[in-house]
């Protein structure tokens, strides 16, 4: 798999984040910042932490490429573990975020966050005209909960996360749409 198959993957990733932006925008911001009754977290955490995801997982592997030299190989624990996570992420059921990462804020406005993904898209595409080959079956980002993956694995990982959210977004949208 090269950087046209990254590509691809984060064209489906952009495609989600898009409609699903696009169809919170009926919404006002501080219905969105509502915490509903079936969710511990309003529609903009659930936002804000897709967001700190990526953002935070596109820096590492920016950095992973300044030291493409030191990476280590992918093994098959690497594989079978990322195996295990999309299978995880493909599922509905539940799983705390990271320790790691800090509690999503709930006063950002839905058009910040669209702001905000608008510039991580750019940043992607930045990060993928850079890619060199030699990273392919590299591991290059260390997952909280199962070490490290290579990049393919890392964007597929991505794509999962949101659509295993979105699955929360829709619930949200439904309990604020019934009032």
């Amino acid at each position: 798999m090269g950087a046209n198959k990254l590509s691809k993957i984060h064209n489906k990733l952009t495609l989600m984040q898009i409609e699903d932006l696009d169809r919170l925008s009926e919404f006002q911001d501080i219905d969105l910042q509502r915490e509903t009754s079936e969710s511990k977290w309003s529609a903009i955490q659930v936002l804000n932490h897709l967001y700190m995801t990526e953002k935070g997982t596109i820096n590492f592997l920016e950095k992973s490429l300044g030291k493409s030299d030191e990476l280590g190989k992918v093994n098959f624990k690497n594989r079978f573990r990322a195996y295990l996570l999309q299978r995880f992420l493909k599922s509905k059921r539940k799983a705390k975020a990271p320790s790691k990462l800090p509690d999503p804020k709930n006063d950002t406005s839905l058009e910040e966050l669209k702001s905000k993904f608008d510039r991580l898209h750019s940043q992607h595409d930045e990060f993928l005209n850079k890619v060199p080959s030699n990273i392919f079956g590299k591991t290059v980002f260390k997952h909280p909960y199962i070490g490290w993956m290579e990049i393919n694995d890392v964007y597929r990982f991505m794509a999962n996360h949101w659509a295993h959210h979105r699955h929360q977004l829709e619930r949200i949208e439904k309990d604020l749409k019934n009032g």
